[in-house]
């Protein structure tokens, strides 16, 4: 297994064996927090990511098997976000290593912050969200804020089927 920049120039048909990926994962995962057909990501968002340098794959054997995006919010802050992993390949450590190559690229552009948002129910416990929070305090990551999927989110709102709340959890990378 290796991690890879998204291969430039940009294939399309990988742009679509990732979206269907994680659209996949997220609809696994997920599924409660939505209304029914709604997806992850499009080709337009993973085009866009991959084109400008923001998205990191997990390949093995020509096959994608994890990504990892970024987004860049100030010279010092840097979001980690649409993290997956073929559930085939789970306990594997690809995931660490999605996130400690994002972390890398981040400290090479001077950045000294690294945030994800957990999405999660508002009230109650979602197991999965669960395994999340305690694997991401595992390495390193905090809760700084909590917000409403309204407040963090709010295009997500309009689709979301119970209430969630966004925890902002954050890195010191230095």
């Amino acid at each position: 297994m290796k991690i890879i920049p998204f291969p430039q120039p940009v294939e399309f048909n990988r742009i679509i064996e990732l979206m269907d990926l994680v659209n996949e994962i997220y609809e696994t995962e997920e599924h409660d927090f939505w209304e029914e057909g709604h997806v992850r990501t499009n080709e337009d968002e993973l085009m866009q990511l991959a084109e400008e340098d923001r998205l990191l794959l997990a390949v093995e054997d020509d096959q994608i098997i994890g990504s990892i995006a970024l987004d860049f919010h100030s010279p010092d802050l840097a979001e980690f976000k649409m993290l997956i992993c073929d559930p085939s390949y789970r306990g594997k450590g690809i995931g660490s290593n999605l996130i400690a190559h994002a972390e890398g690229l981040a400290k090479q552009k001077g950045i000294h912050h690294m945030q994800l948002v957990l999405v999660s129910p508002l009230e109650g416990e979602h197991s999965g969200k669960n395994l999340l929070r305690q694997w991401y305090q595992d390495l390193g990551y905090s809760i700084t804020k909590n917000q409403s999927l309204t407040q963090s989110i709010p295009h997500l709102s309009k689709v979301a089927v119970m209430p969630l709340k966004c925890e902002i959890m954050s890195k010191s990378l230095r």
